[in-house]
């Protein structure tokens, strides 16, 4: 796997700054775990969210200028409202960065707990973070594949 220029750069920057706890090559270990744990507050809001059919909420855990943010407020709106569903983040790895995005491969499970009929699925998607403010949220995504499962 490639380690981005963000996390080589914030490496040196930890290794050549004196009084600094861990050194090397670690620190973009250090520095990635801390992305992911980032990202993975913004998926946990997003599908908190949803399971609550907070349109908002889950709105939220879009950045405030991806050009995907009013699609996805109408895609929600209409998905949403018939259903009851729960979801659960089954995998999630970062797959690299740059100076702009943060780049994750997703693997999440989406269950019906009431409403129409509905297949059970997991998704197997690839999603674009930047950040917003402190936050990285959620820029653009795409699916890779989408499995049925059986209850």
């Amino acid at each position: 796997m490639r380690i981005s220029n963000v996390f080589v750069v914030a490496s040196l920057m930890v290794f050549l700054c004196p009084g600094s706890r861990v050194r090397g090559a670690e620190d973009s270990l250090d520095i990635k775990a801390l992305v992911k744990r980032a990202v993975r507050e913004t998926i946990d809001s997003q599908m908190k969210a949803m399971e609550k059919k907070d349109i908002d909420g889950a709105i939220d855990s879009f950045h405030s200028e991806s050009p995907y943010r009013d699609a996805n407020r109408k895609i929600l709106e209409s998905f949403l409202k018939p259903f009851t569903l729960k979801m659960e983040t089954q995998y999630l790895e970062i797959i690299g960065a740059d100076d702009t995005y943060v780049y994750a491969r997703i693997k999440y499970l989406t269950k019906k707990v009431e409403g129409p009929a509905f297949r059970n699925n997991i998704n197997d998607a690839l999603w674009a973070f930047r950040k917003d403010g402190k936050a990285w949220k959620v820029w653009a995504s795409a699916t890779l594949s989408k499995t049925f499962v059986d209850d």
